[in-house]
């Protein structure tokens, strides 16, 4: 007759041969998600990039009609890549934000002034109303710029012509919160609707035509990313007289992880050297050589076509071939893609910096990965990171302001880190120790264990470990299997695994990894 030990061990293999197959289910699908978005990216920036350029010179009013057509389902199109990749990215483990201590009324003013012209294209009245001083805050800009931009495109959206639209900061001096509003005379939502209208996929009977509606995952998108930072984003709205969306988010950086506060000046705001225009080639520093190197033979053509009309400009089909271009050409900038077999992007960065005579060079990367953390890995070893699809202009001023940037600002110095609290930090790694051999334990039920929920405990864990909570347990559990192991208080490998929730292949597997060696060579005899 079998013990119940031997049971109990039975069932640990089965559940975590069951988590091991729901796992790299995930990871397969979010891989597919990765690969569907990268290939969309390339031919949605082959489209948007000539039609940027030829769309000026367009004379006849019905080819100009259909080609503003093309270039605004383009956009749609690459919108909606850029939500389908964060909702991936949030299910699987969620989106890292990479905060800054930056001028939030500088900011809104900034993102309000791109929305001007499509406002007065729609006769809808654009008004604003922002602290006249610097707001100084902690936060994400390519993150909020996401939520802001979703809740004005659905004002734009839902507001006929003739209304308006108003933005509203209030961040007293001295306060610890900020709150914006975003308000519309739009046709508002009914009450059946604000209960679900946070939800994914979910989409208001709104009885506008199809042109207006979205997929249903902007507003959920932008919740959670607003989260992220420790606020709330809620709504108030009136069928037929509009709708107010606030976002409520800290100022300080007390909610981040120290991994959530950027370091690096290198990040730069989405607007820097975006709002001025591409100099002639005689404001650049000599006719400076650009180095293009991207293995798409259409996009590398494009690329070497635009910036030919303001540089000396060489091309390289990889990693590989664009380092030797490197060492041959002594290029003023280089413009590179980050996907690319061989030697890609990222992996050509690092042998650039490496190399005394080469590490200068300033490095502009062009990817269709365009999530937080691709960008913030991009930014580590190169100088400018931008998404496709892109603007050609775009590409060409920030290639000009790579070049006038001869050094490096002065002002070095990081911003502060978040304090940890000892107590919250112990009585967390309590609650992980109590619960670590039951085969049962998990998230919900450590938040449980907490009495808070498990979003809640999502932000605690990153501010006071910096790790995600199934990461942190991880730890915690390989740590303390380590204890067990060296102070010899059982006497065999899977009897540790068992005592800290981990069937014994799937340990002896994880411990190896973590320590670089088998539990077996620290099981004390």
């Amino acid at each position: 007759m079998r013990s119940r030990t031997e049971e109990l061990r039975d069932r640990n293999d089965r559940l975590q041969a069951q988590a091991d197959r729901l796992a790299e289910l995930d990871r397969l699908k979010n891989a597919f998600v990765a690969n569907v978005s990268h290939e969309l990216r390339t031919p949605l920036a082959l489209i948007a990039g000539p039609l940027e350029k030829v769309l000026p010179a367009v004379e006849d009013p019905s080819a100009r009609r259909s080609l503003d057509m093309v270039r605004r389902n383009a956009e749609r199109l690459a919108l909606l890549v850029d939500q389908l990749m964060d909702v991936a990215r949030l299910e699987s483990g969620g989106v890292p934000i990479r905060a800054r201590r930056l001028d939030l009324g500088a900011f809104v003013r900034r993102t309000l002034e791109r929305f001007d012209p499509a406002c007065a294209a729609a006769s809808l009245s654009l008004q604003s109303d922002t602290p006249a001083g610097p707001v100084p805050t902690f936060f994400d800009d390519d993150i909020l710029d996401k939520v802001l931009s979703n809740l004005l495109s659905n004002a734009l959206k839902f507001t006929p012509a003739g209304g308006s639209i108003h933005v509203a900061l209030e961040a007293p001096e001295h306060g610890e919160w900020a709150r914006l509003r975003v308000s519309d005379s739009g046709i508002g939502i009914a009450q059946g609707d604000l209960v679900a209208i946070f939800d994914r996929f979910h989409q208001v009977e709104s009885g506008m035509d199809r042109g207006r509606e979205g997929a249903g995952i902007g507003l959920a998108l932008a919740r959670e990313l607003v989260e992220l930072h420790g606020g709330e984003l809620f709504v108030q709205s009136v069928l037929g007289e509009g709708s107010t969306f606030t976002v409520h988010m800290p100022r300080g950086a007390d909610h981040l992880a120290p991994g959530e506060i950027a370091t690096s000046l290198r990040v730069a705001p989405a607007a820097e050297g975006a709002d001025s225009e591409p100099g002639a080639p005689s404001e650049s520093p000599g006719r400076a050589r650009v180095l293009v190197v991207e293995d798409h033979p259409d996009m590398r053509a494009f690329l070497v076509e635009q910036l030919s009309e303001y540089f000396d400009v060489a091309s390289a089909c990889d990693g590989a071939e664009g380092l030797q271009a490197a060492r041959d050409q002594r290029p003023g900038v280089i413009v590179s893609d980050v996907m690319m077999p061989g030697v890609d992007g990222l992996e050509m960065c690092r042998r650039l910096r490496a190399d005394a005579d080469l590490a200068s060079i300033p490095v502009l990367l062009l990817s269709a990965k365009a999530e937080a953390d691709d960008r913030a890995d991009g930014l580590e070893v190169a100088d400018d990171y931008m998404a496709k699809p892109f603007r050609m202009r775009e590409v060409v001023a920030r290639v000009h302001a790579l070049l006038r940037r001869a050094e490096p600002s002065p002002d070095t110095s990081p911003p502060p880190v978040a304090v940890v609290d000892d107590e919250d930090a112990q009585r967390l790694r309590e609650a992980v120790l109590r619960g670590m051999g039951d085969d049962g334990f998990d998230i919900a039920s450590l938040a449980k264990q907490l009495g808070i929920s498990s979003r809640q405990l999502r932000r605690d864990v990153r501010r006071l470990t910096g790790d995600s909570p199934s990461a942190y347990v991880r730890r915690v559990r390989i740590e303390q299997a380590h204890q067990m192991l060296v102070t010899g208080a059982y006497s065999t490998v899977a009897e540790v695994a068992a005592a800290v929730g981990f069937t014994p292949n799937y340990f002896s597997r994880l411990y190896a990894n973590w320590f670089g060696r088998p539990p077996t060579e620290d099981l004390a005899s």
